[in-house]
């Protein structure tokens, strides 16, 4: 079953597509398109069709790490003390921190670590953040698709993202089922 053909203006014009571009792209004539977006006409089943498969290939190619990532990269130095990454965490309710030497990932500062070395009492605080990092997140291209970020994000909390050689973002779970419900992070 197809979606609603009221769909068919909507996400033409989300995407930035012309009638003619989507013409072009979905091999329907431009002057078909036109009426079905007016009412004035409803389509083919074929051409239907190949406007909605042609929309859907359209919205996976925007679909990229940089269309759903968090650009302000919360993190911390390599010598900051673990205290100072707590305050971060909290108070922007993230659960991972990068950590940085020189604006490079060296390492990353999880809840879960801190929730172990507060258990077992080997953290006061006062540590350097180096000294109970865990291993860097994955770094990817801004240009992944999120088929590969949702791969990655069955192992890890969370990937960064990268321009040329500089961290743009951060991709978390979170990010990926915002994006599923339509509502930005």
């Amino acid at each position: 079953m197809l979606p609603d053909l009221n769909e068919i203006k909507i996400k033409r014009k989300e995407l930035g597509l012309t009638q003619k571009e989507l013409s072009e792209k979905s091999n329907v004539p431009q002057s078909v398109i036109a009426k079905v977006e007016n009412k004035k006409m409803s389509p083919s089943y074929e051409s239907a069709k190949r406007i909605f498969d042609a929309l859907k290939t359209e919205i996976r190619k925007k679909q990229t790490a940089k269309s759903i990532m968090r650009r302000n990269v919360i993190s911390i130095g390599e010598k900051e003390k673990v205290g100072k990454a707590i305050k971060l965490m909290n108070r922007y309710g993230i659960s991972q921190l990068p950590v940085m030497r020189k604006q490079i990932p060296i390492g990353t500062v999880t809840e879960k670590t801190l929730v172990e070395k507060i258990g077992s009492g080997k953290i006061s605080g006062q540590e350097k953040a180096f000294t109970i990092m865990e291993g860097c997140l994955p770094i990817i291209e801004e240009d992944s698709e999120i088929e590969a970020v949702s791969a990655l994000l069955k192992h890890y909390s969370a990937c960064l993202v990268k321009e040329k050689d500089r961290i743009v973002g951060i991709i978390t779970r979170s990010n990926i089922i915002s994006k599923a419900i339509g509502k930005k992070t």
